[in-house]
């Protein structure tokens, strides 16, 4: 407390190191700074686009326009009974909708099974 108290009443200013070091380290806290901003940006684009492709695909499975075949659904209960339920795969890339009808015939409703 007493240097601090000292340095303020002083007259001396401060030297010409001391200067450059409080420059160097502002300027490379705002380089630090710009390089995380870019970074933010990068990422958040790389997420809107990545949201972008599921949703796209997630809509054109709900859509149902792209048959991709038919499978078995299974539904078990606690009690150990089952039911077993034949149902159409709609969508791509590893997003599907199901239905237990069969597709519409024409244009839009997928084709046949």
């Amino acid at each position: 407390m007493r240097t601090l108290a000292r340095k303020l009443r002083s007259r001396r200013g401060e030297s010409l190191v001391e200067v450059l070091a409080a420059v160097l380290i502002c300027a490379l806290s705002v380089l630090l700074l710009a390089s995380a901003a870019v970074a933010v940006g990068n990422i958040n684009r790389a997420a809107s686009d990545n949201d972008e492709a599921y949703y796209e695909a997630l809509n054109r499975a709900e859509a149902r326009d792209t048959l991709a075949g038919s499978a078995e659904l299974t539904v078990s209960a606690a009690g150990g009974d089952s039911v077993s339920v034949d149902v159409y795969l709609y969508g791509k890339e590893g997003i599907y909708s199901f239905a237990a009808e069969a597709p519409a015939p024409g244009p839009g409703g997928g084709g046949g099974p």
